[in-house]
């Protein structure tokens, strides 16, 4: 009987034994099937896996840790928002999610990439990655964020070694820059008409500030000038206009021309006396040795001002929108004033008297004249009489002798000039009508820049050339006769005379189809050709991309142009 109870119980105890196993291999494989919908799970890398995990620290930076090995410590994160990263090295990180859309160009190297462009980024505020395509993100192209108005701040992130040039240039809108430590060459006009950017720290590792780097930064109060820099080069900080003071360390060894001119706010320069190549004089800036005078701090509110005796020469753009000067006065000392800005736009300026002694200059009712008055150098900008006559005996107006003269309507010039610079009439607002005597041939770069009144030029038999940016801005020209003599007109001689709307040409139409004419459009406008017989007359082509195109010029020019500086660097 008990043989028989143990058989019927054996199978009965298997049975029970199977299905309990059974239901066990069931369970496990629900809780590790991947694809159940009410649990998420995360790959894990297995031992000697490169891949790392990066979680964010409680300072919201990160690092990188081991997975957990027990299903405890995986438990413990299970449901939290855990951003699953990799190494930069290896993987984009999520500083990408900023600038989603930048373009990117591969170096020559084959191992990095630079940042070439917005590409397709619609965001203001952009945090640059590390990582590209899984390689490093190593320098800002030239031009790769220029004009591009949207971008209010930008992150540039650890690892970028250089920023190229006009990198930022124009953005106008931006006002946060972070640059890293690793930064170590900045390009020329890297932030040049950043108009809003407040603030600037440069890293240690930069040596050398370019031409224009941050040129017409207006906003910009302040700037480090760390040791270690050595070269400030020409207009690097140039018309940034909130900048109330700069310091020198003793590092500097060169100062370009103008590197500090047109800072309206600006009122004292001073030096390390540690620096064996530059020191300040009452604020101002000069050489070493004093002889050589840099840099007037137009911010100061003095209204008089006199060269030290020690100097003798004073650099370009000295002086340069010194509002509140009224009277300067050069001593027997000075015996050379590179002329180019060195007074313009001192718009209060009432008189500039020299020594009598002096062997090179002389004042002549407030102006200032080279000894032999051949040389007419700089008008006072500041007096309001509406008409000046250029004094018989003078050859040459010099460049930018008469920039920024808002008062004058008329300049009388005399048939012995033979030569006009650049810039000579550059922003006279108020001038509206100039006759150039014969004799001279070329009509220099940016001469009548500005003249937004201009209204009548009368322009000499003889002439050869009329150069870049001329006549650009002269808003109410609308008419204007060029001579037949004519063999040149360089590019954007007459960029926005939006009311110029008749050239009248002394010659005939295949004369004028010979006229080495340099990006320019002249279909705009109604062209008369004197030189034909009964004259003929060109009716503007008519273009529904006209008004595009110069929309678009304009809005890839600055809204002052950039000057044709020659760049001079002392080296004491």
């Amino acid at each position: 009987m008990k043989n028989r109870k143990l058989v019927w119980f054996l199978p009965l105890l298997l049975l029970v034994v199977a299905v309990v196993l059974v239901g066990c291999s069931q369970s496990n494989q629900q809780e590790t099937d991947p694809h159940t919908t009410d649990v998420e799970t995360v790959a894990i890398p297995q031992t000697g896996d490169e891949t790392a995990r990066v979680e964010p620290d409680t300072d919201g930076k990160t690092e990188t840790e081991n997975q957990p090995d027990s299903d405890t410590e995986a438990d413990s994160e299970a449901g939290a928002d855990t951003e699953i990263e990799t190494a930069p090295h290896y993987e984009e990180t999520t500083d990408a999610i900023n600038g989603e859309g930048l373009e990117f160009t591969l170096n020559e190297d084959g191992a990095s990439y630079s940042v070439t462009g917005i590409g397709a980024c619609n965001t203001s505020d952009i945090v640059i990655p590390s990582t590209h395509e899984g390689l490093p993100v190593t320098a800002i192209g030239n031009g790769a964020f220029a004009w591009t108005y949207e971008i209010t701040s930008i992150i540039i992130p650890e690892g970028v070694t250089s920023i190229g040039d006009s990198a930022f240039h124009y953005c106008k809108n931006l006002t946060s820059v972070v640059i890293p430590e690793t930064v170590a060459t900045l390009g020329k006009e890297a932030f040049s008409g950043c108009s809003q950017l407040v603030q600037i720290q440069l890293p240690k590792q930069i040596t050398k500030i370019p031409s224009y780097a941050f040129y017409s930064c207006t906003s910009l109060e302040s700037v480090v000038i760390h040791d270690g820099i050595t070269s400030i080069a020409d207009s690097a900080f140039s018309d940034c206009e909130a900048l109330t003071s700069v310091h020198i360390p003793a590092s500097v060894t060169e100062i370009g021309t103008w590197a500090f001119s047109g800072c309206l706010r600006l009122e004292s320069i001073t030096v390390d006396e540690q620096n064996q190549h530059y020191k300040s004089v009452d604020g101002n800036l000069c050489n070493k040795e004093g002889w050589l005078f840099i840099q007037y701090a137009i911010g100061k509110a003095d209204t008089a001002f006199t060269v030290p005796d020690e100097v003798t020469m004073i650099d370009g753009g000295a002086f340069e929108k010194g509002r509140y000067l009224e009277h300067i006065h050069i001593p027997e000392s000075v015996t050379t004033i590179f002329t180019v800005n060195t007074f313009s736009h001192c718009t209060n300026l009432q008189s500039i008297t020299v020594d009598d002694g002096n062997p090179n200059y002389k004042s002549l009712d407030g102006n200032l004249y080279s000894k032999d008055g051949t040389v007419f150098i700089q008008y006072a900008l500041g007096r309001q009489d509406p008409t000046f006559a250029v004094p018989t005996g003078v050859t040459t107006i010099e460049h930018g002798a008469f920039d920024g003269c808002t008062y004058l309507t008329e300049v009388f010039i005399p048939d012995g000039v033979r030569s006009i610079d650049g810039f000579a009439f550059c922003d006279c607002t108020g001038l509206v009508r100039i006759s150039l005597p014969a004799g001279i041939e070329s009509i220099a770069s940016c001469t009548f820049n500005g003249c937004t009144s201009l209204q009548e030029v009368t322009l000499p038999s003889g002439l050869i050339q009329i150069g870049w940016f001329a006549f650009s801005h002269c808003e109410n020209l609308t008419c204007i006769t060029i001579p037949v003599s004519v063999t040149t007109i360089e590019s954007d001689a007459f960029y926005m005379c939006t009311n110029l709307s008749v050239i009248d040409y002394e010659g005939t139409e295949a004369q004028w189809k010979n006229i080495d004419i340099q990006a320019n459009d002249f279909t705009k406008y109604t062209i008369r050709y004197q030189g034909n017989s009964g004259g003929t007359v060109v009716p503007p082509v008519e273009s529904e991309t006209e008004t595009e195109s110069e929309t678009e010029s304009e809005t890839e020019n600055p809204d002052s142009v950039f000057e044709t500086r020659t760049e001079t660097v002392y080296v004491i």
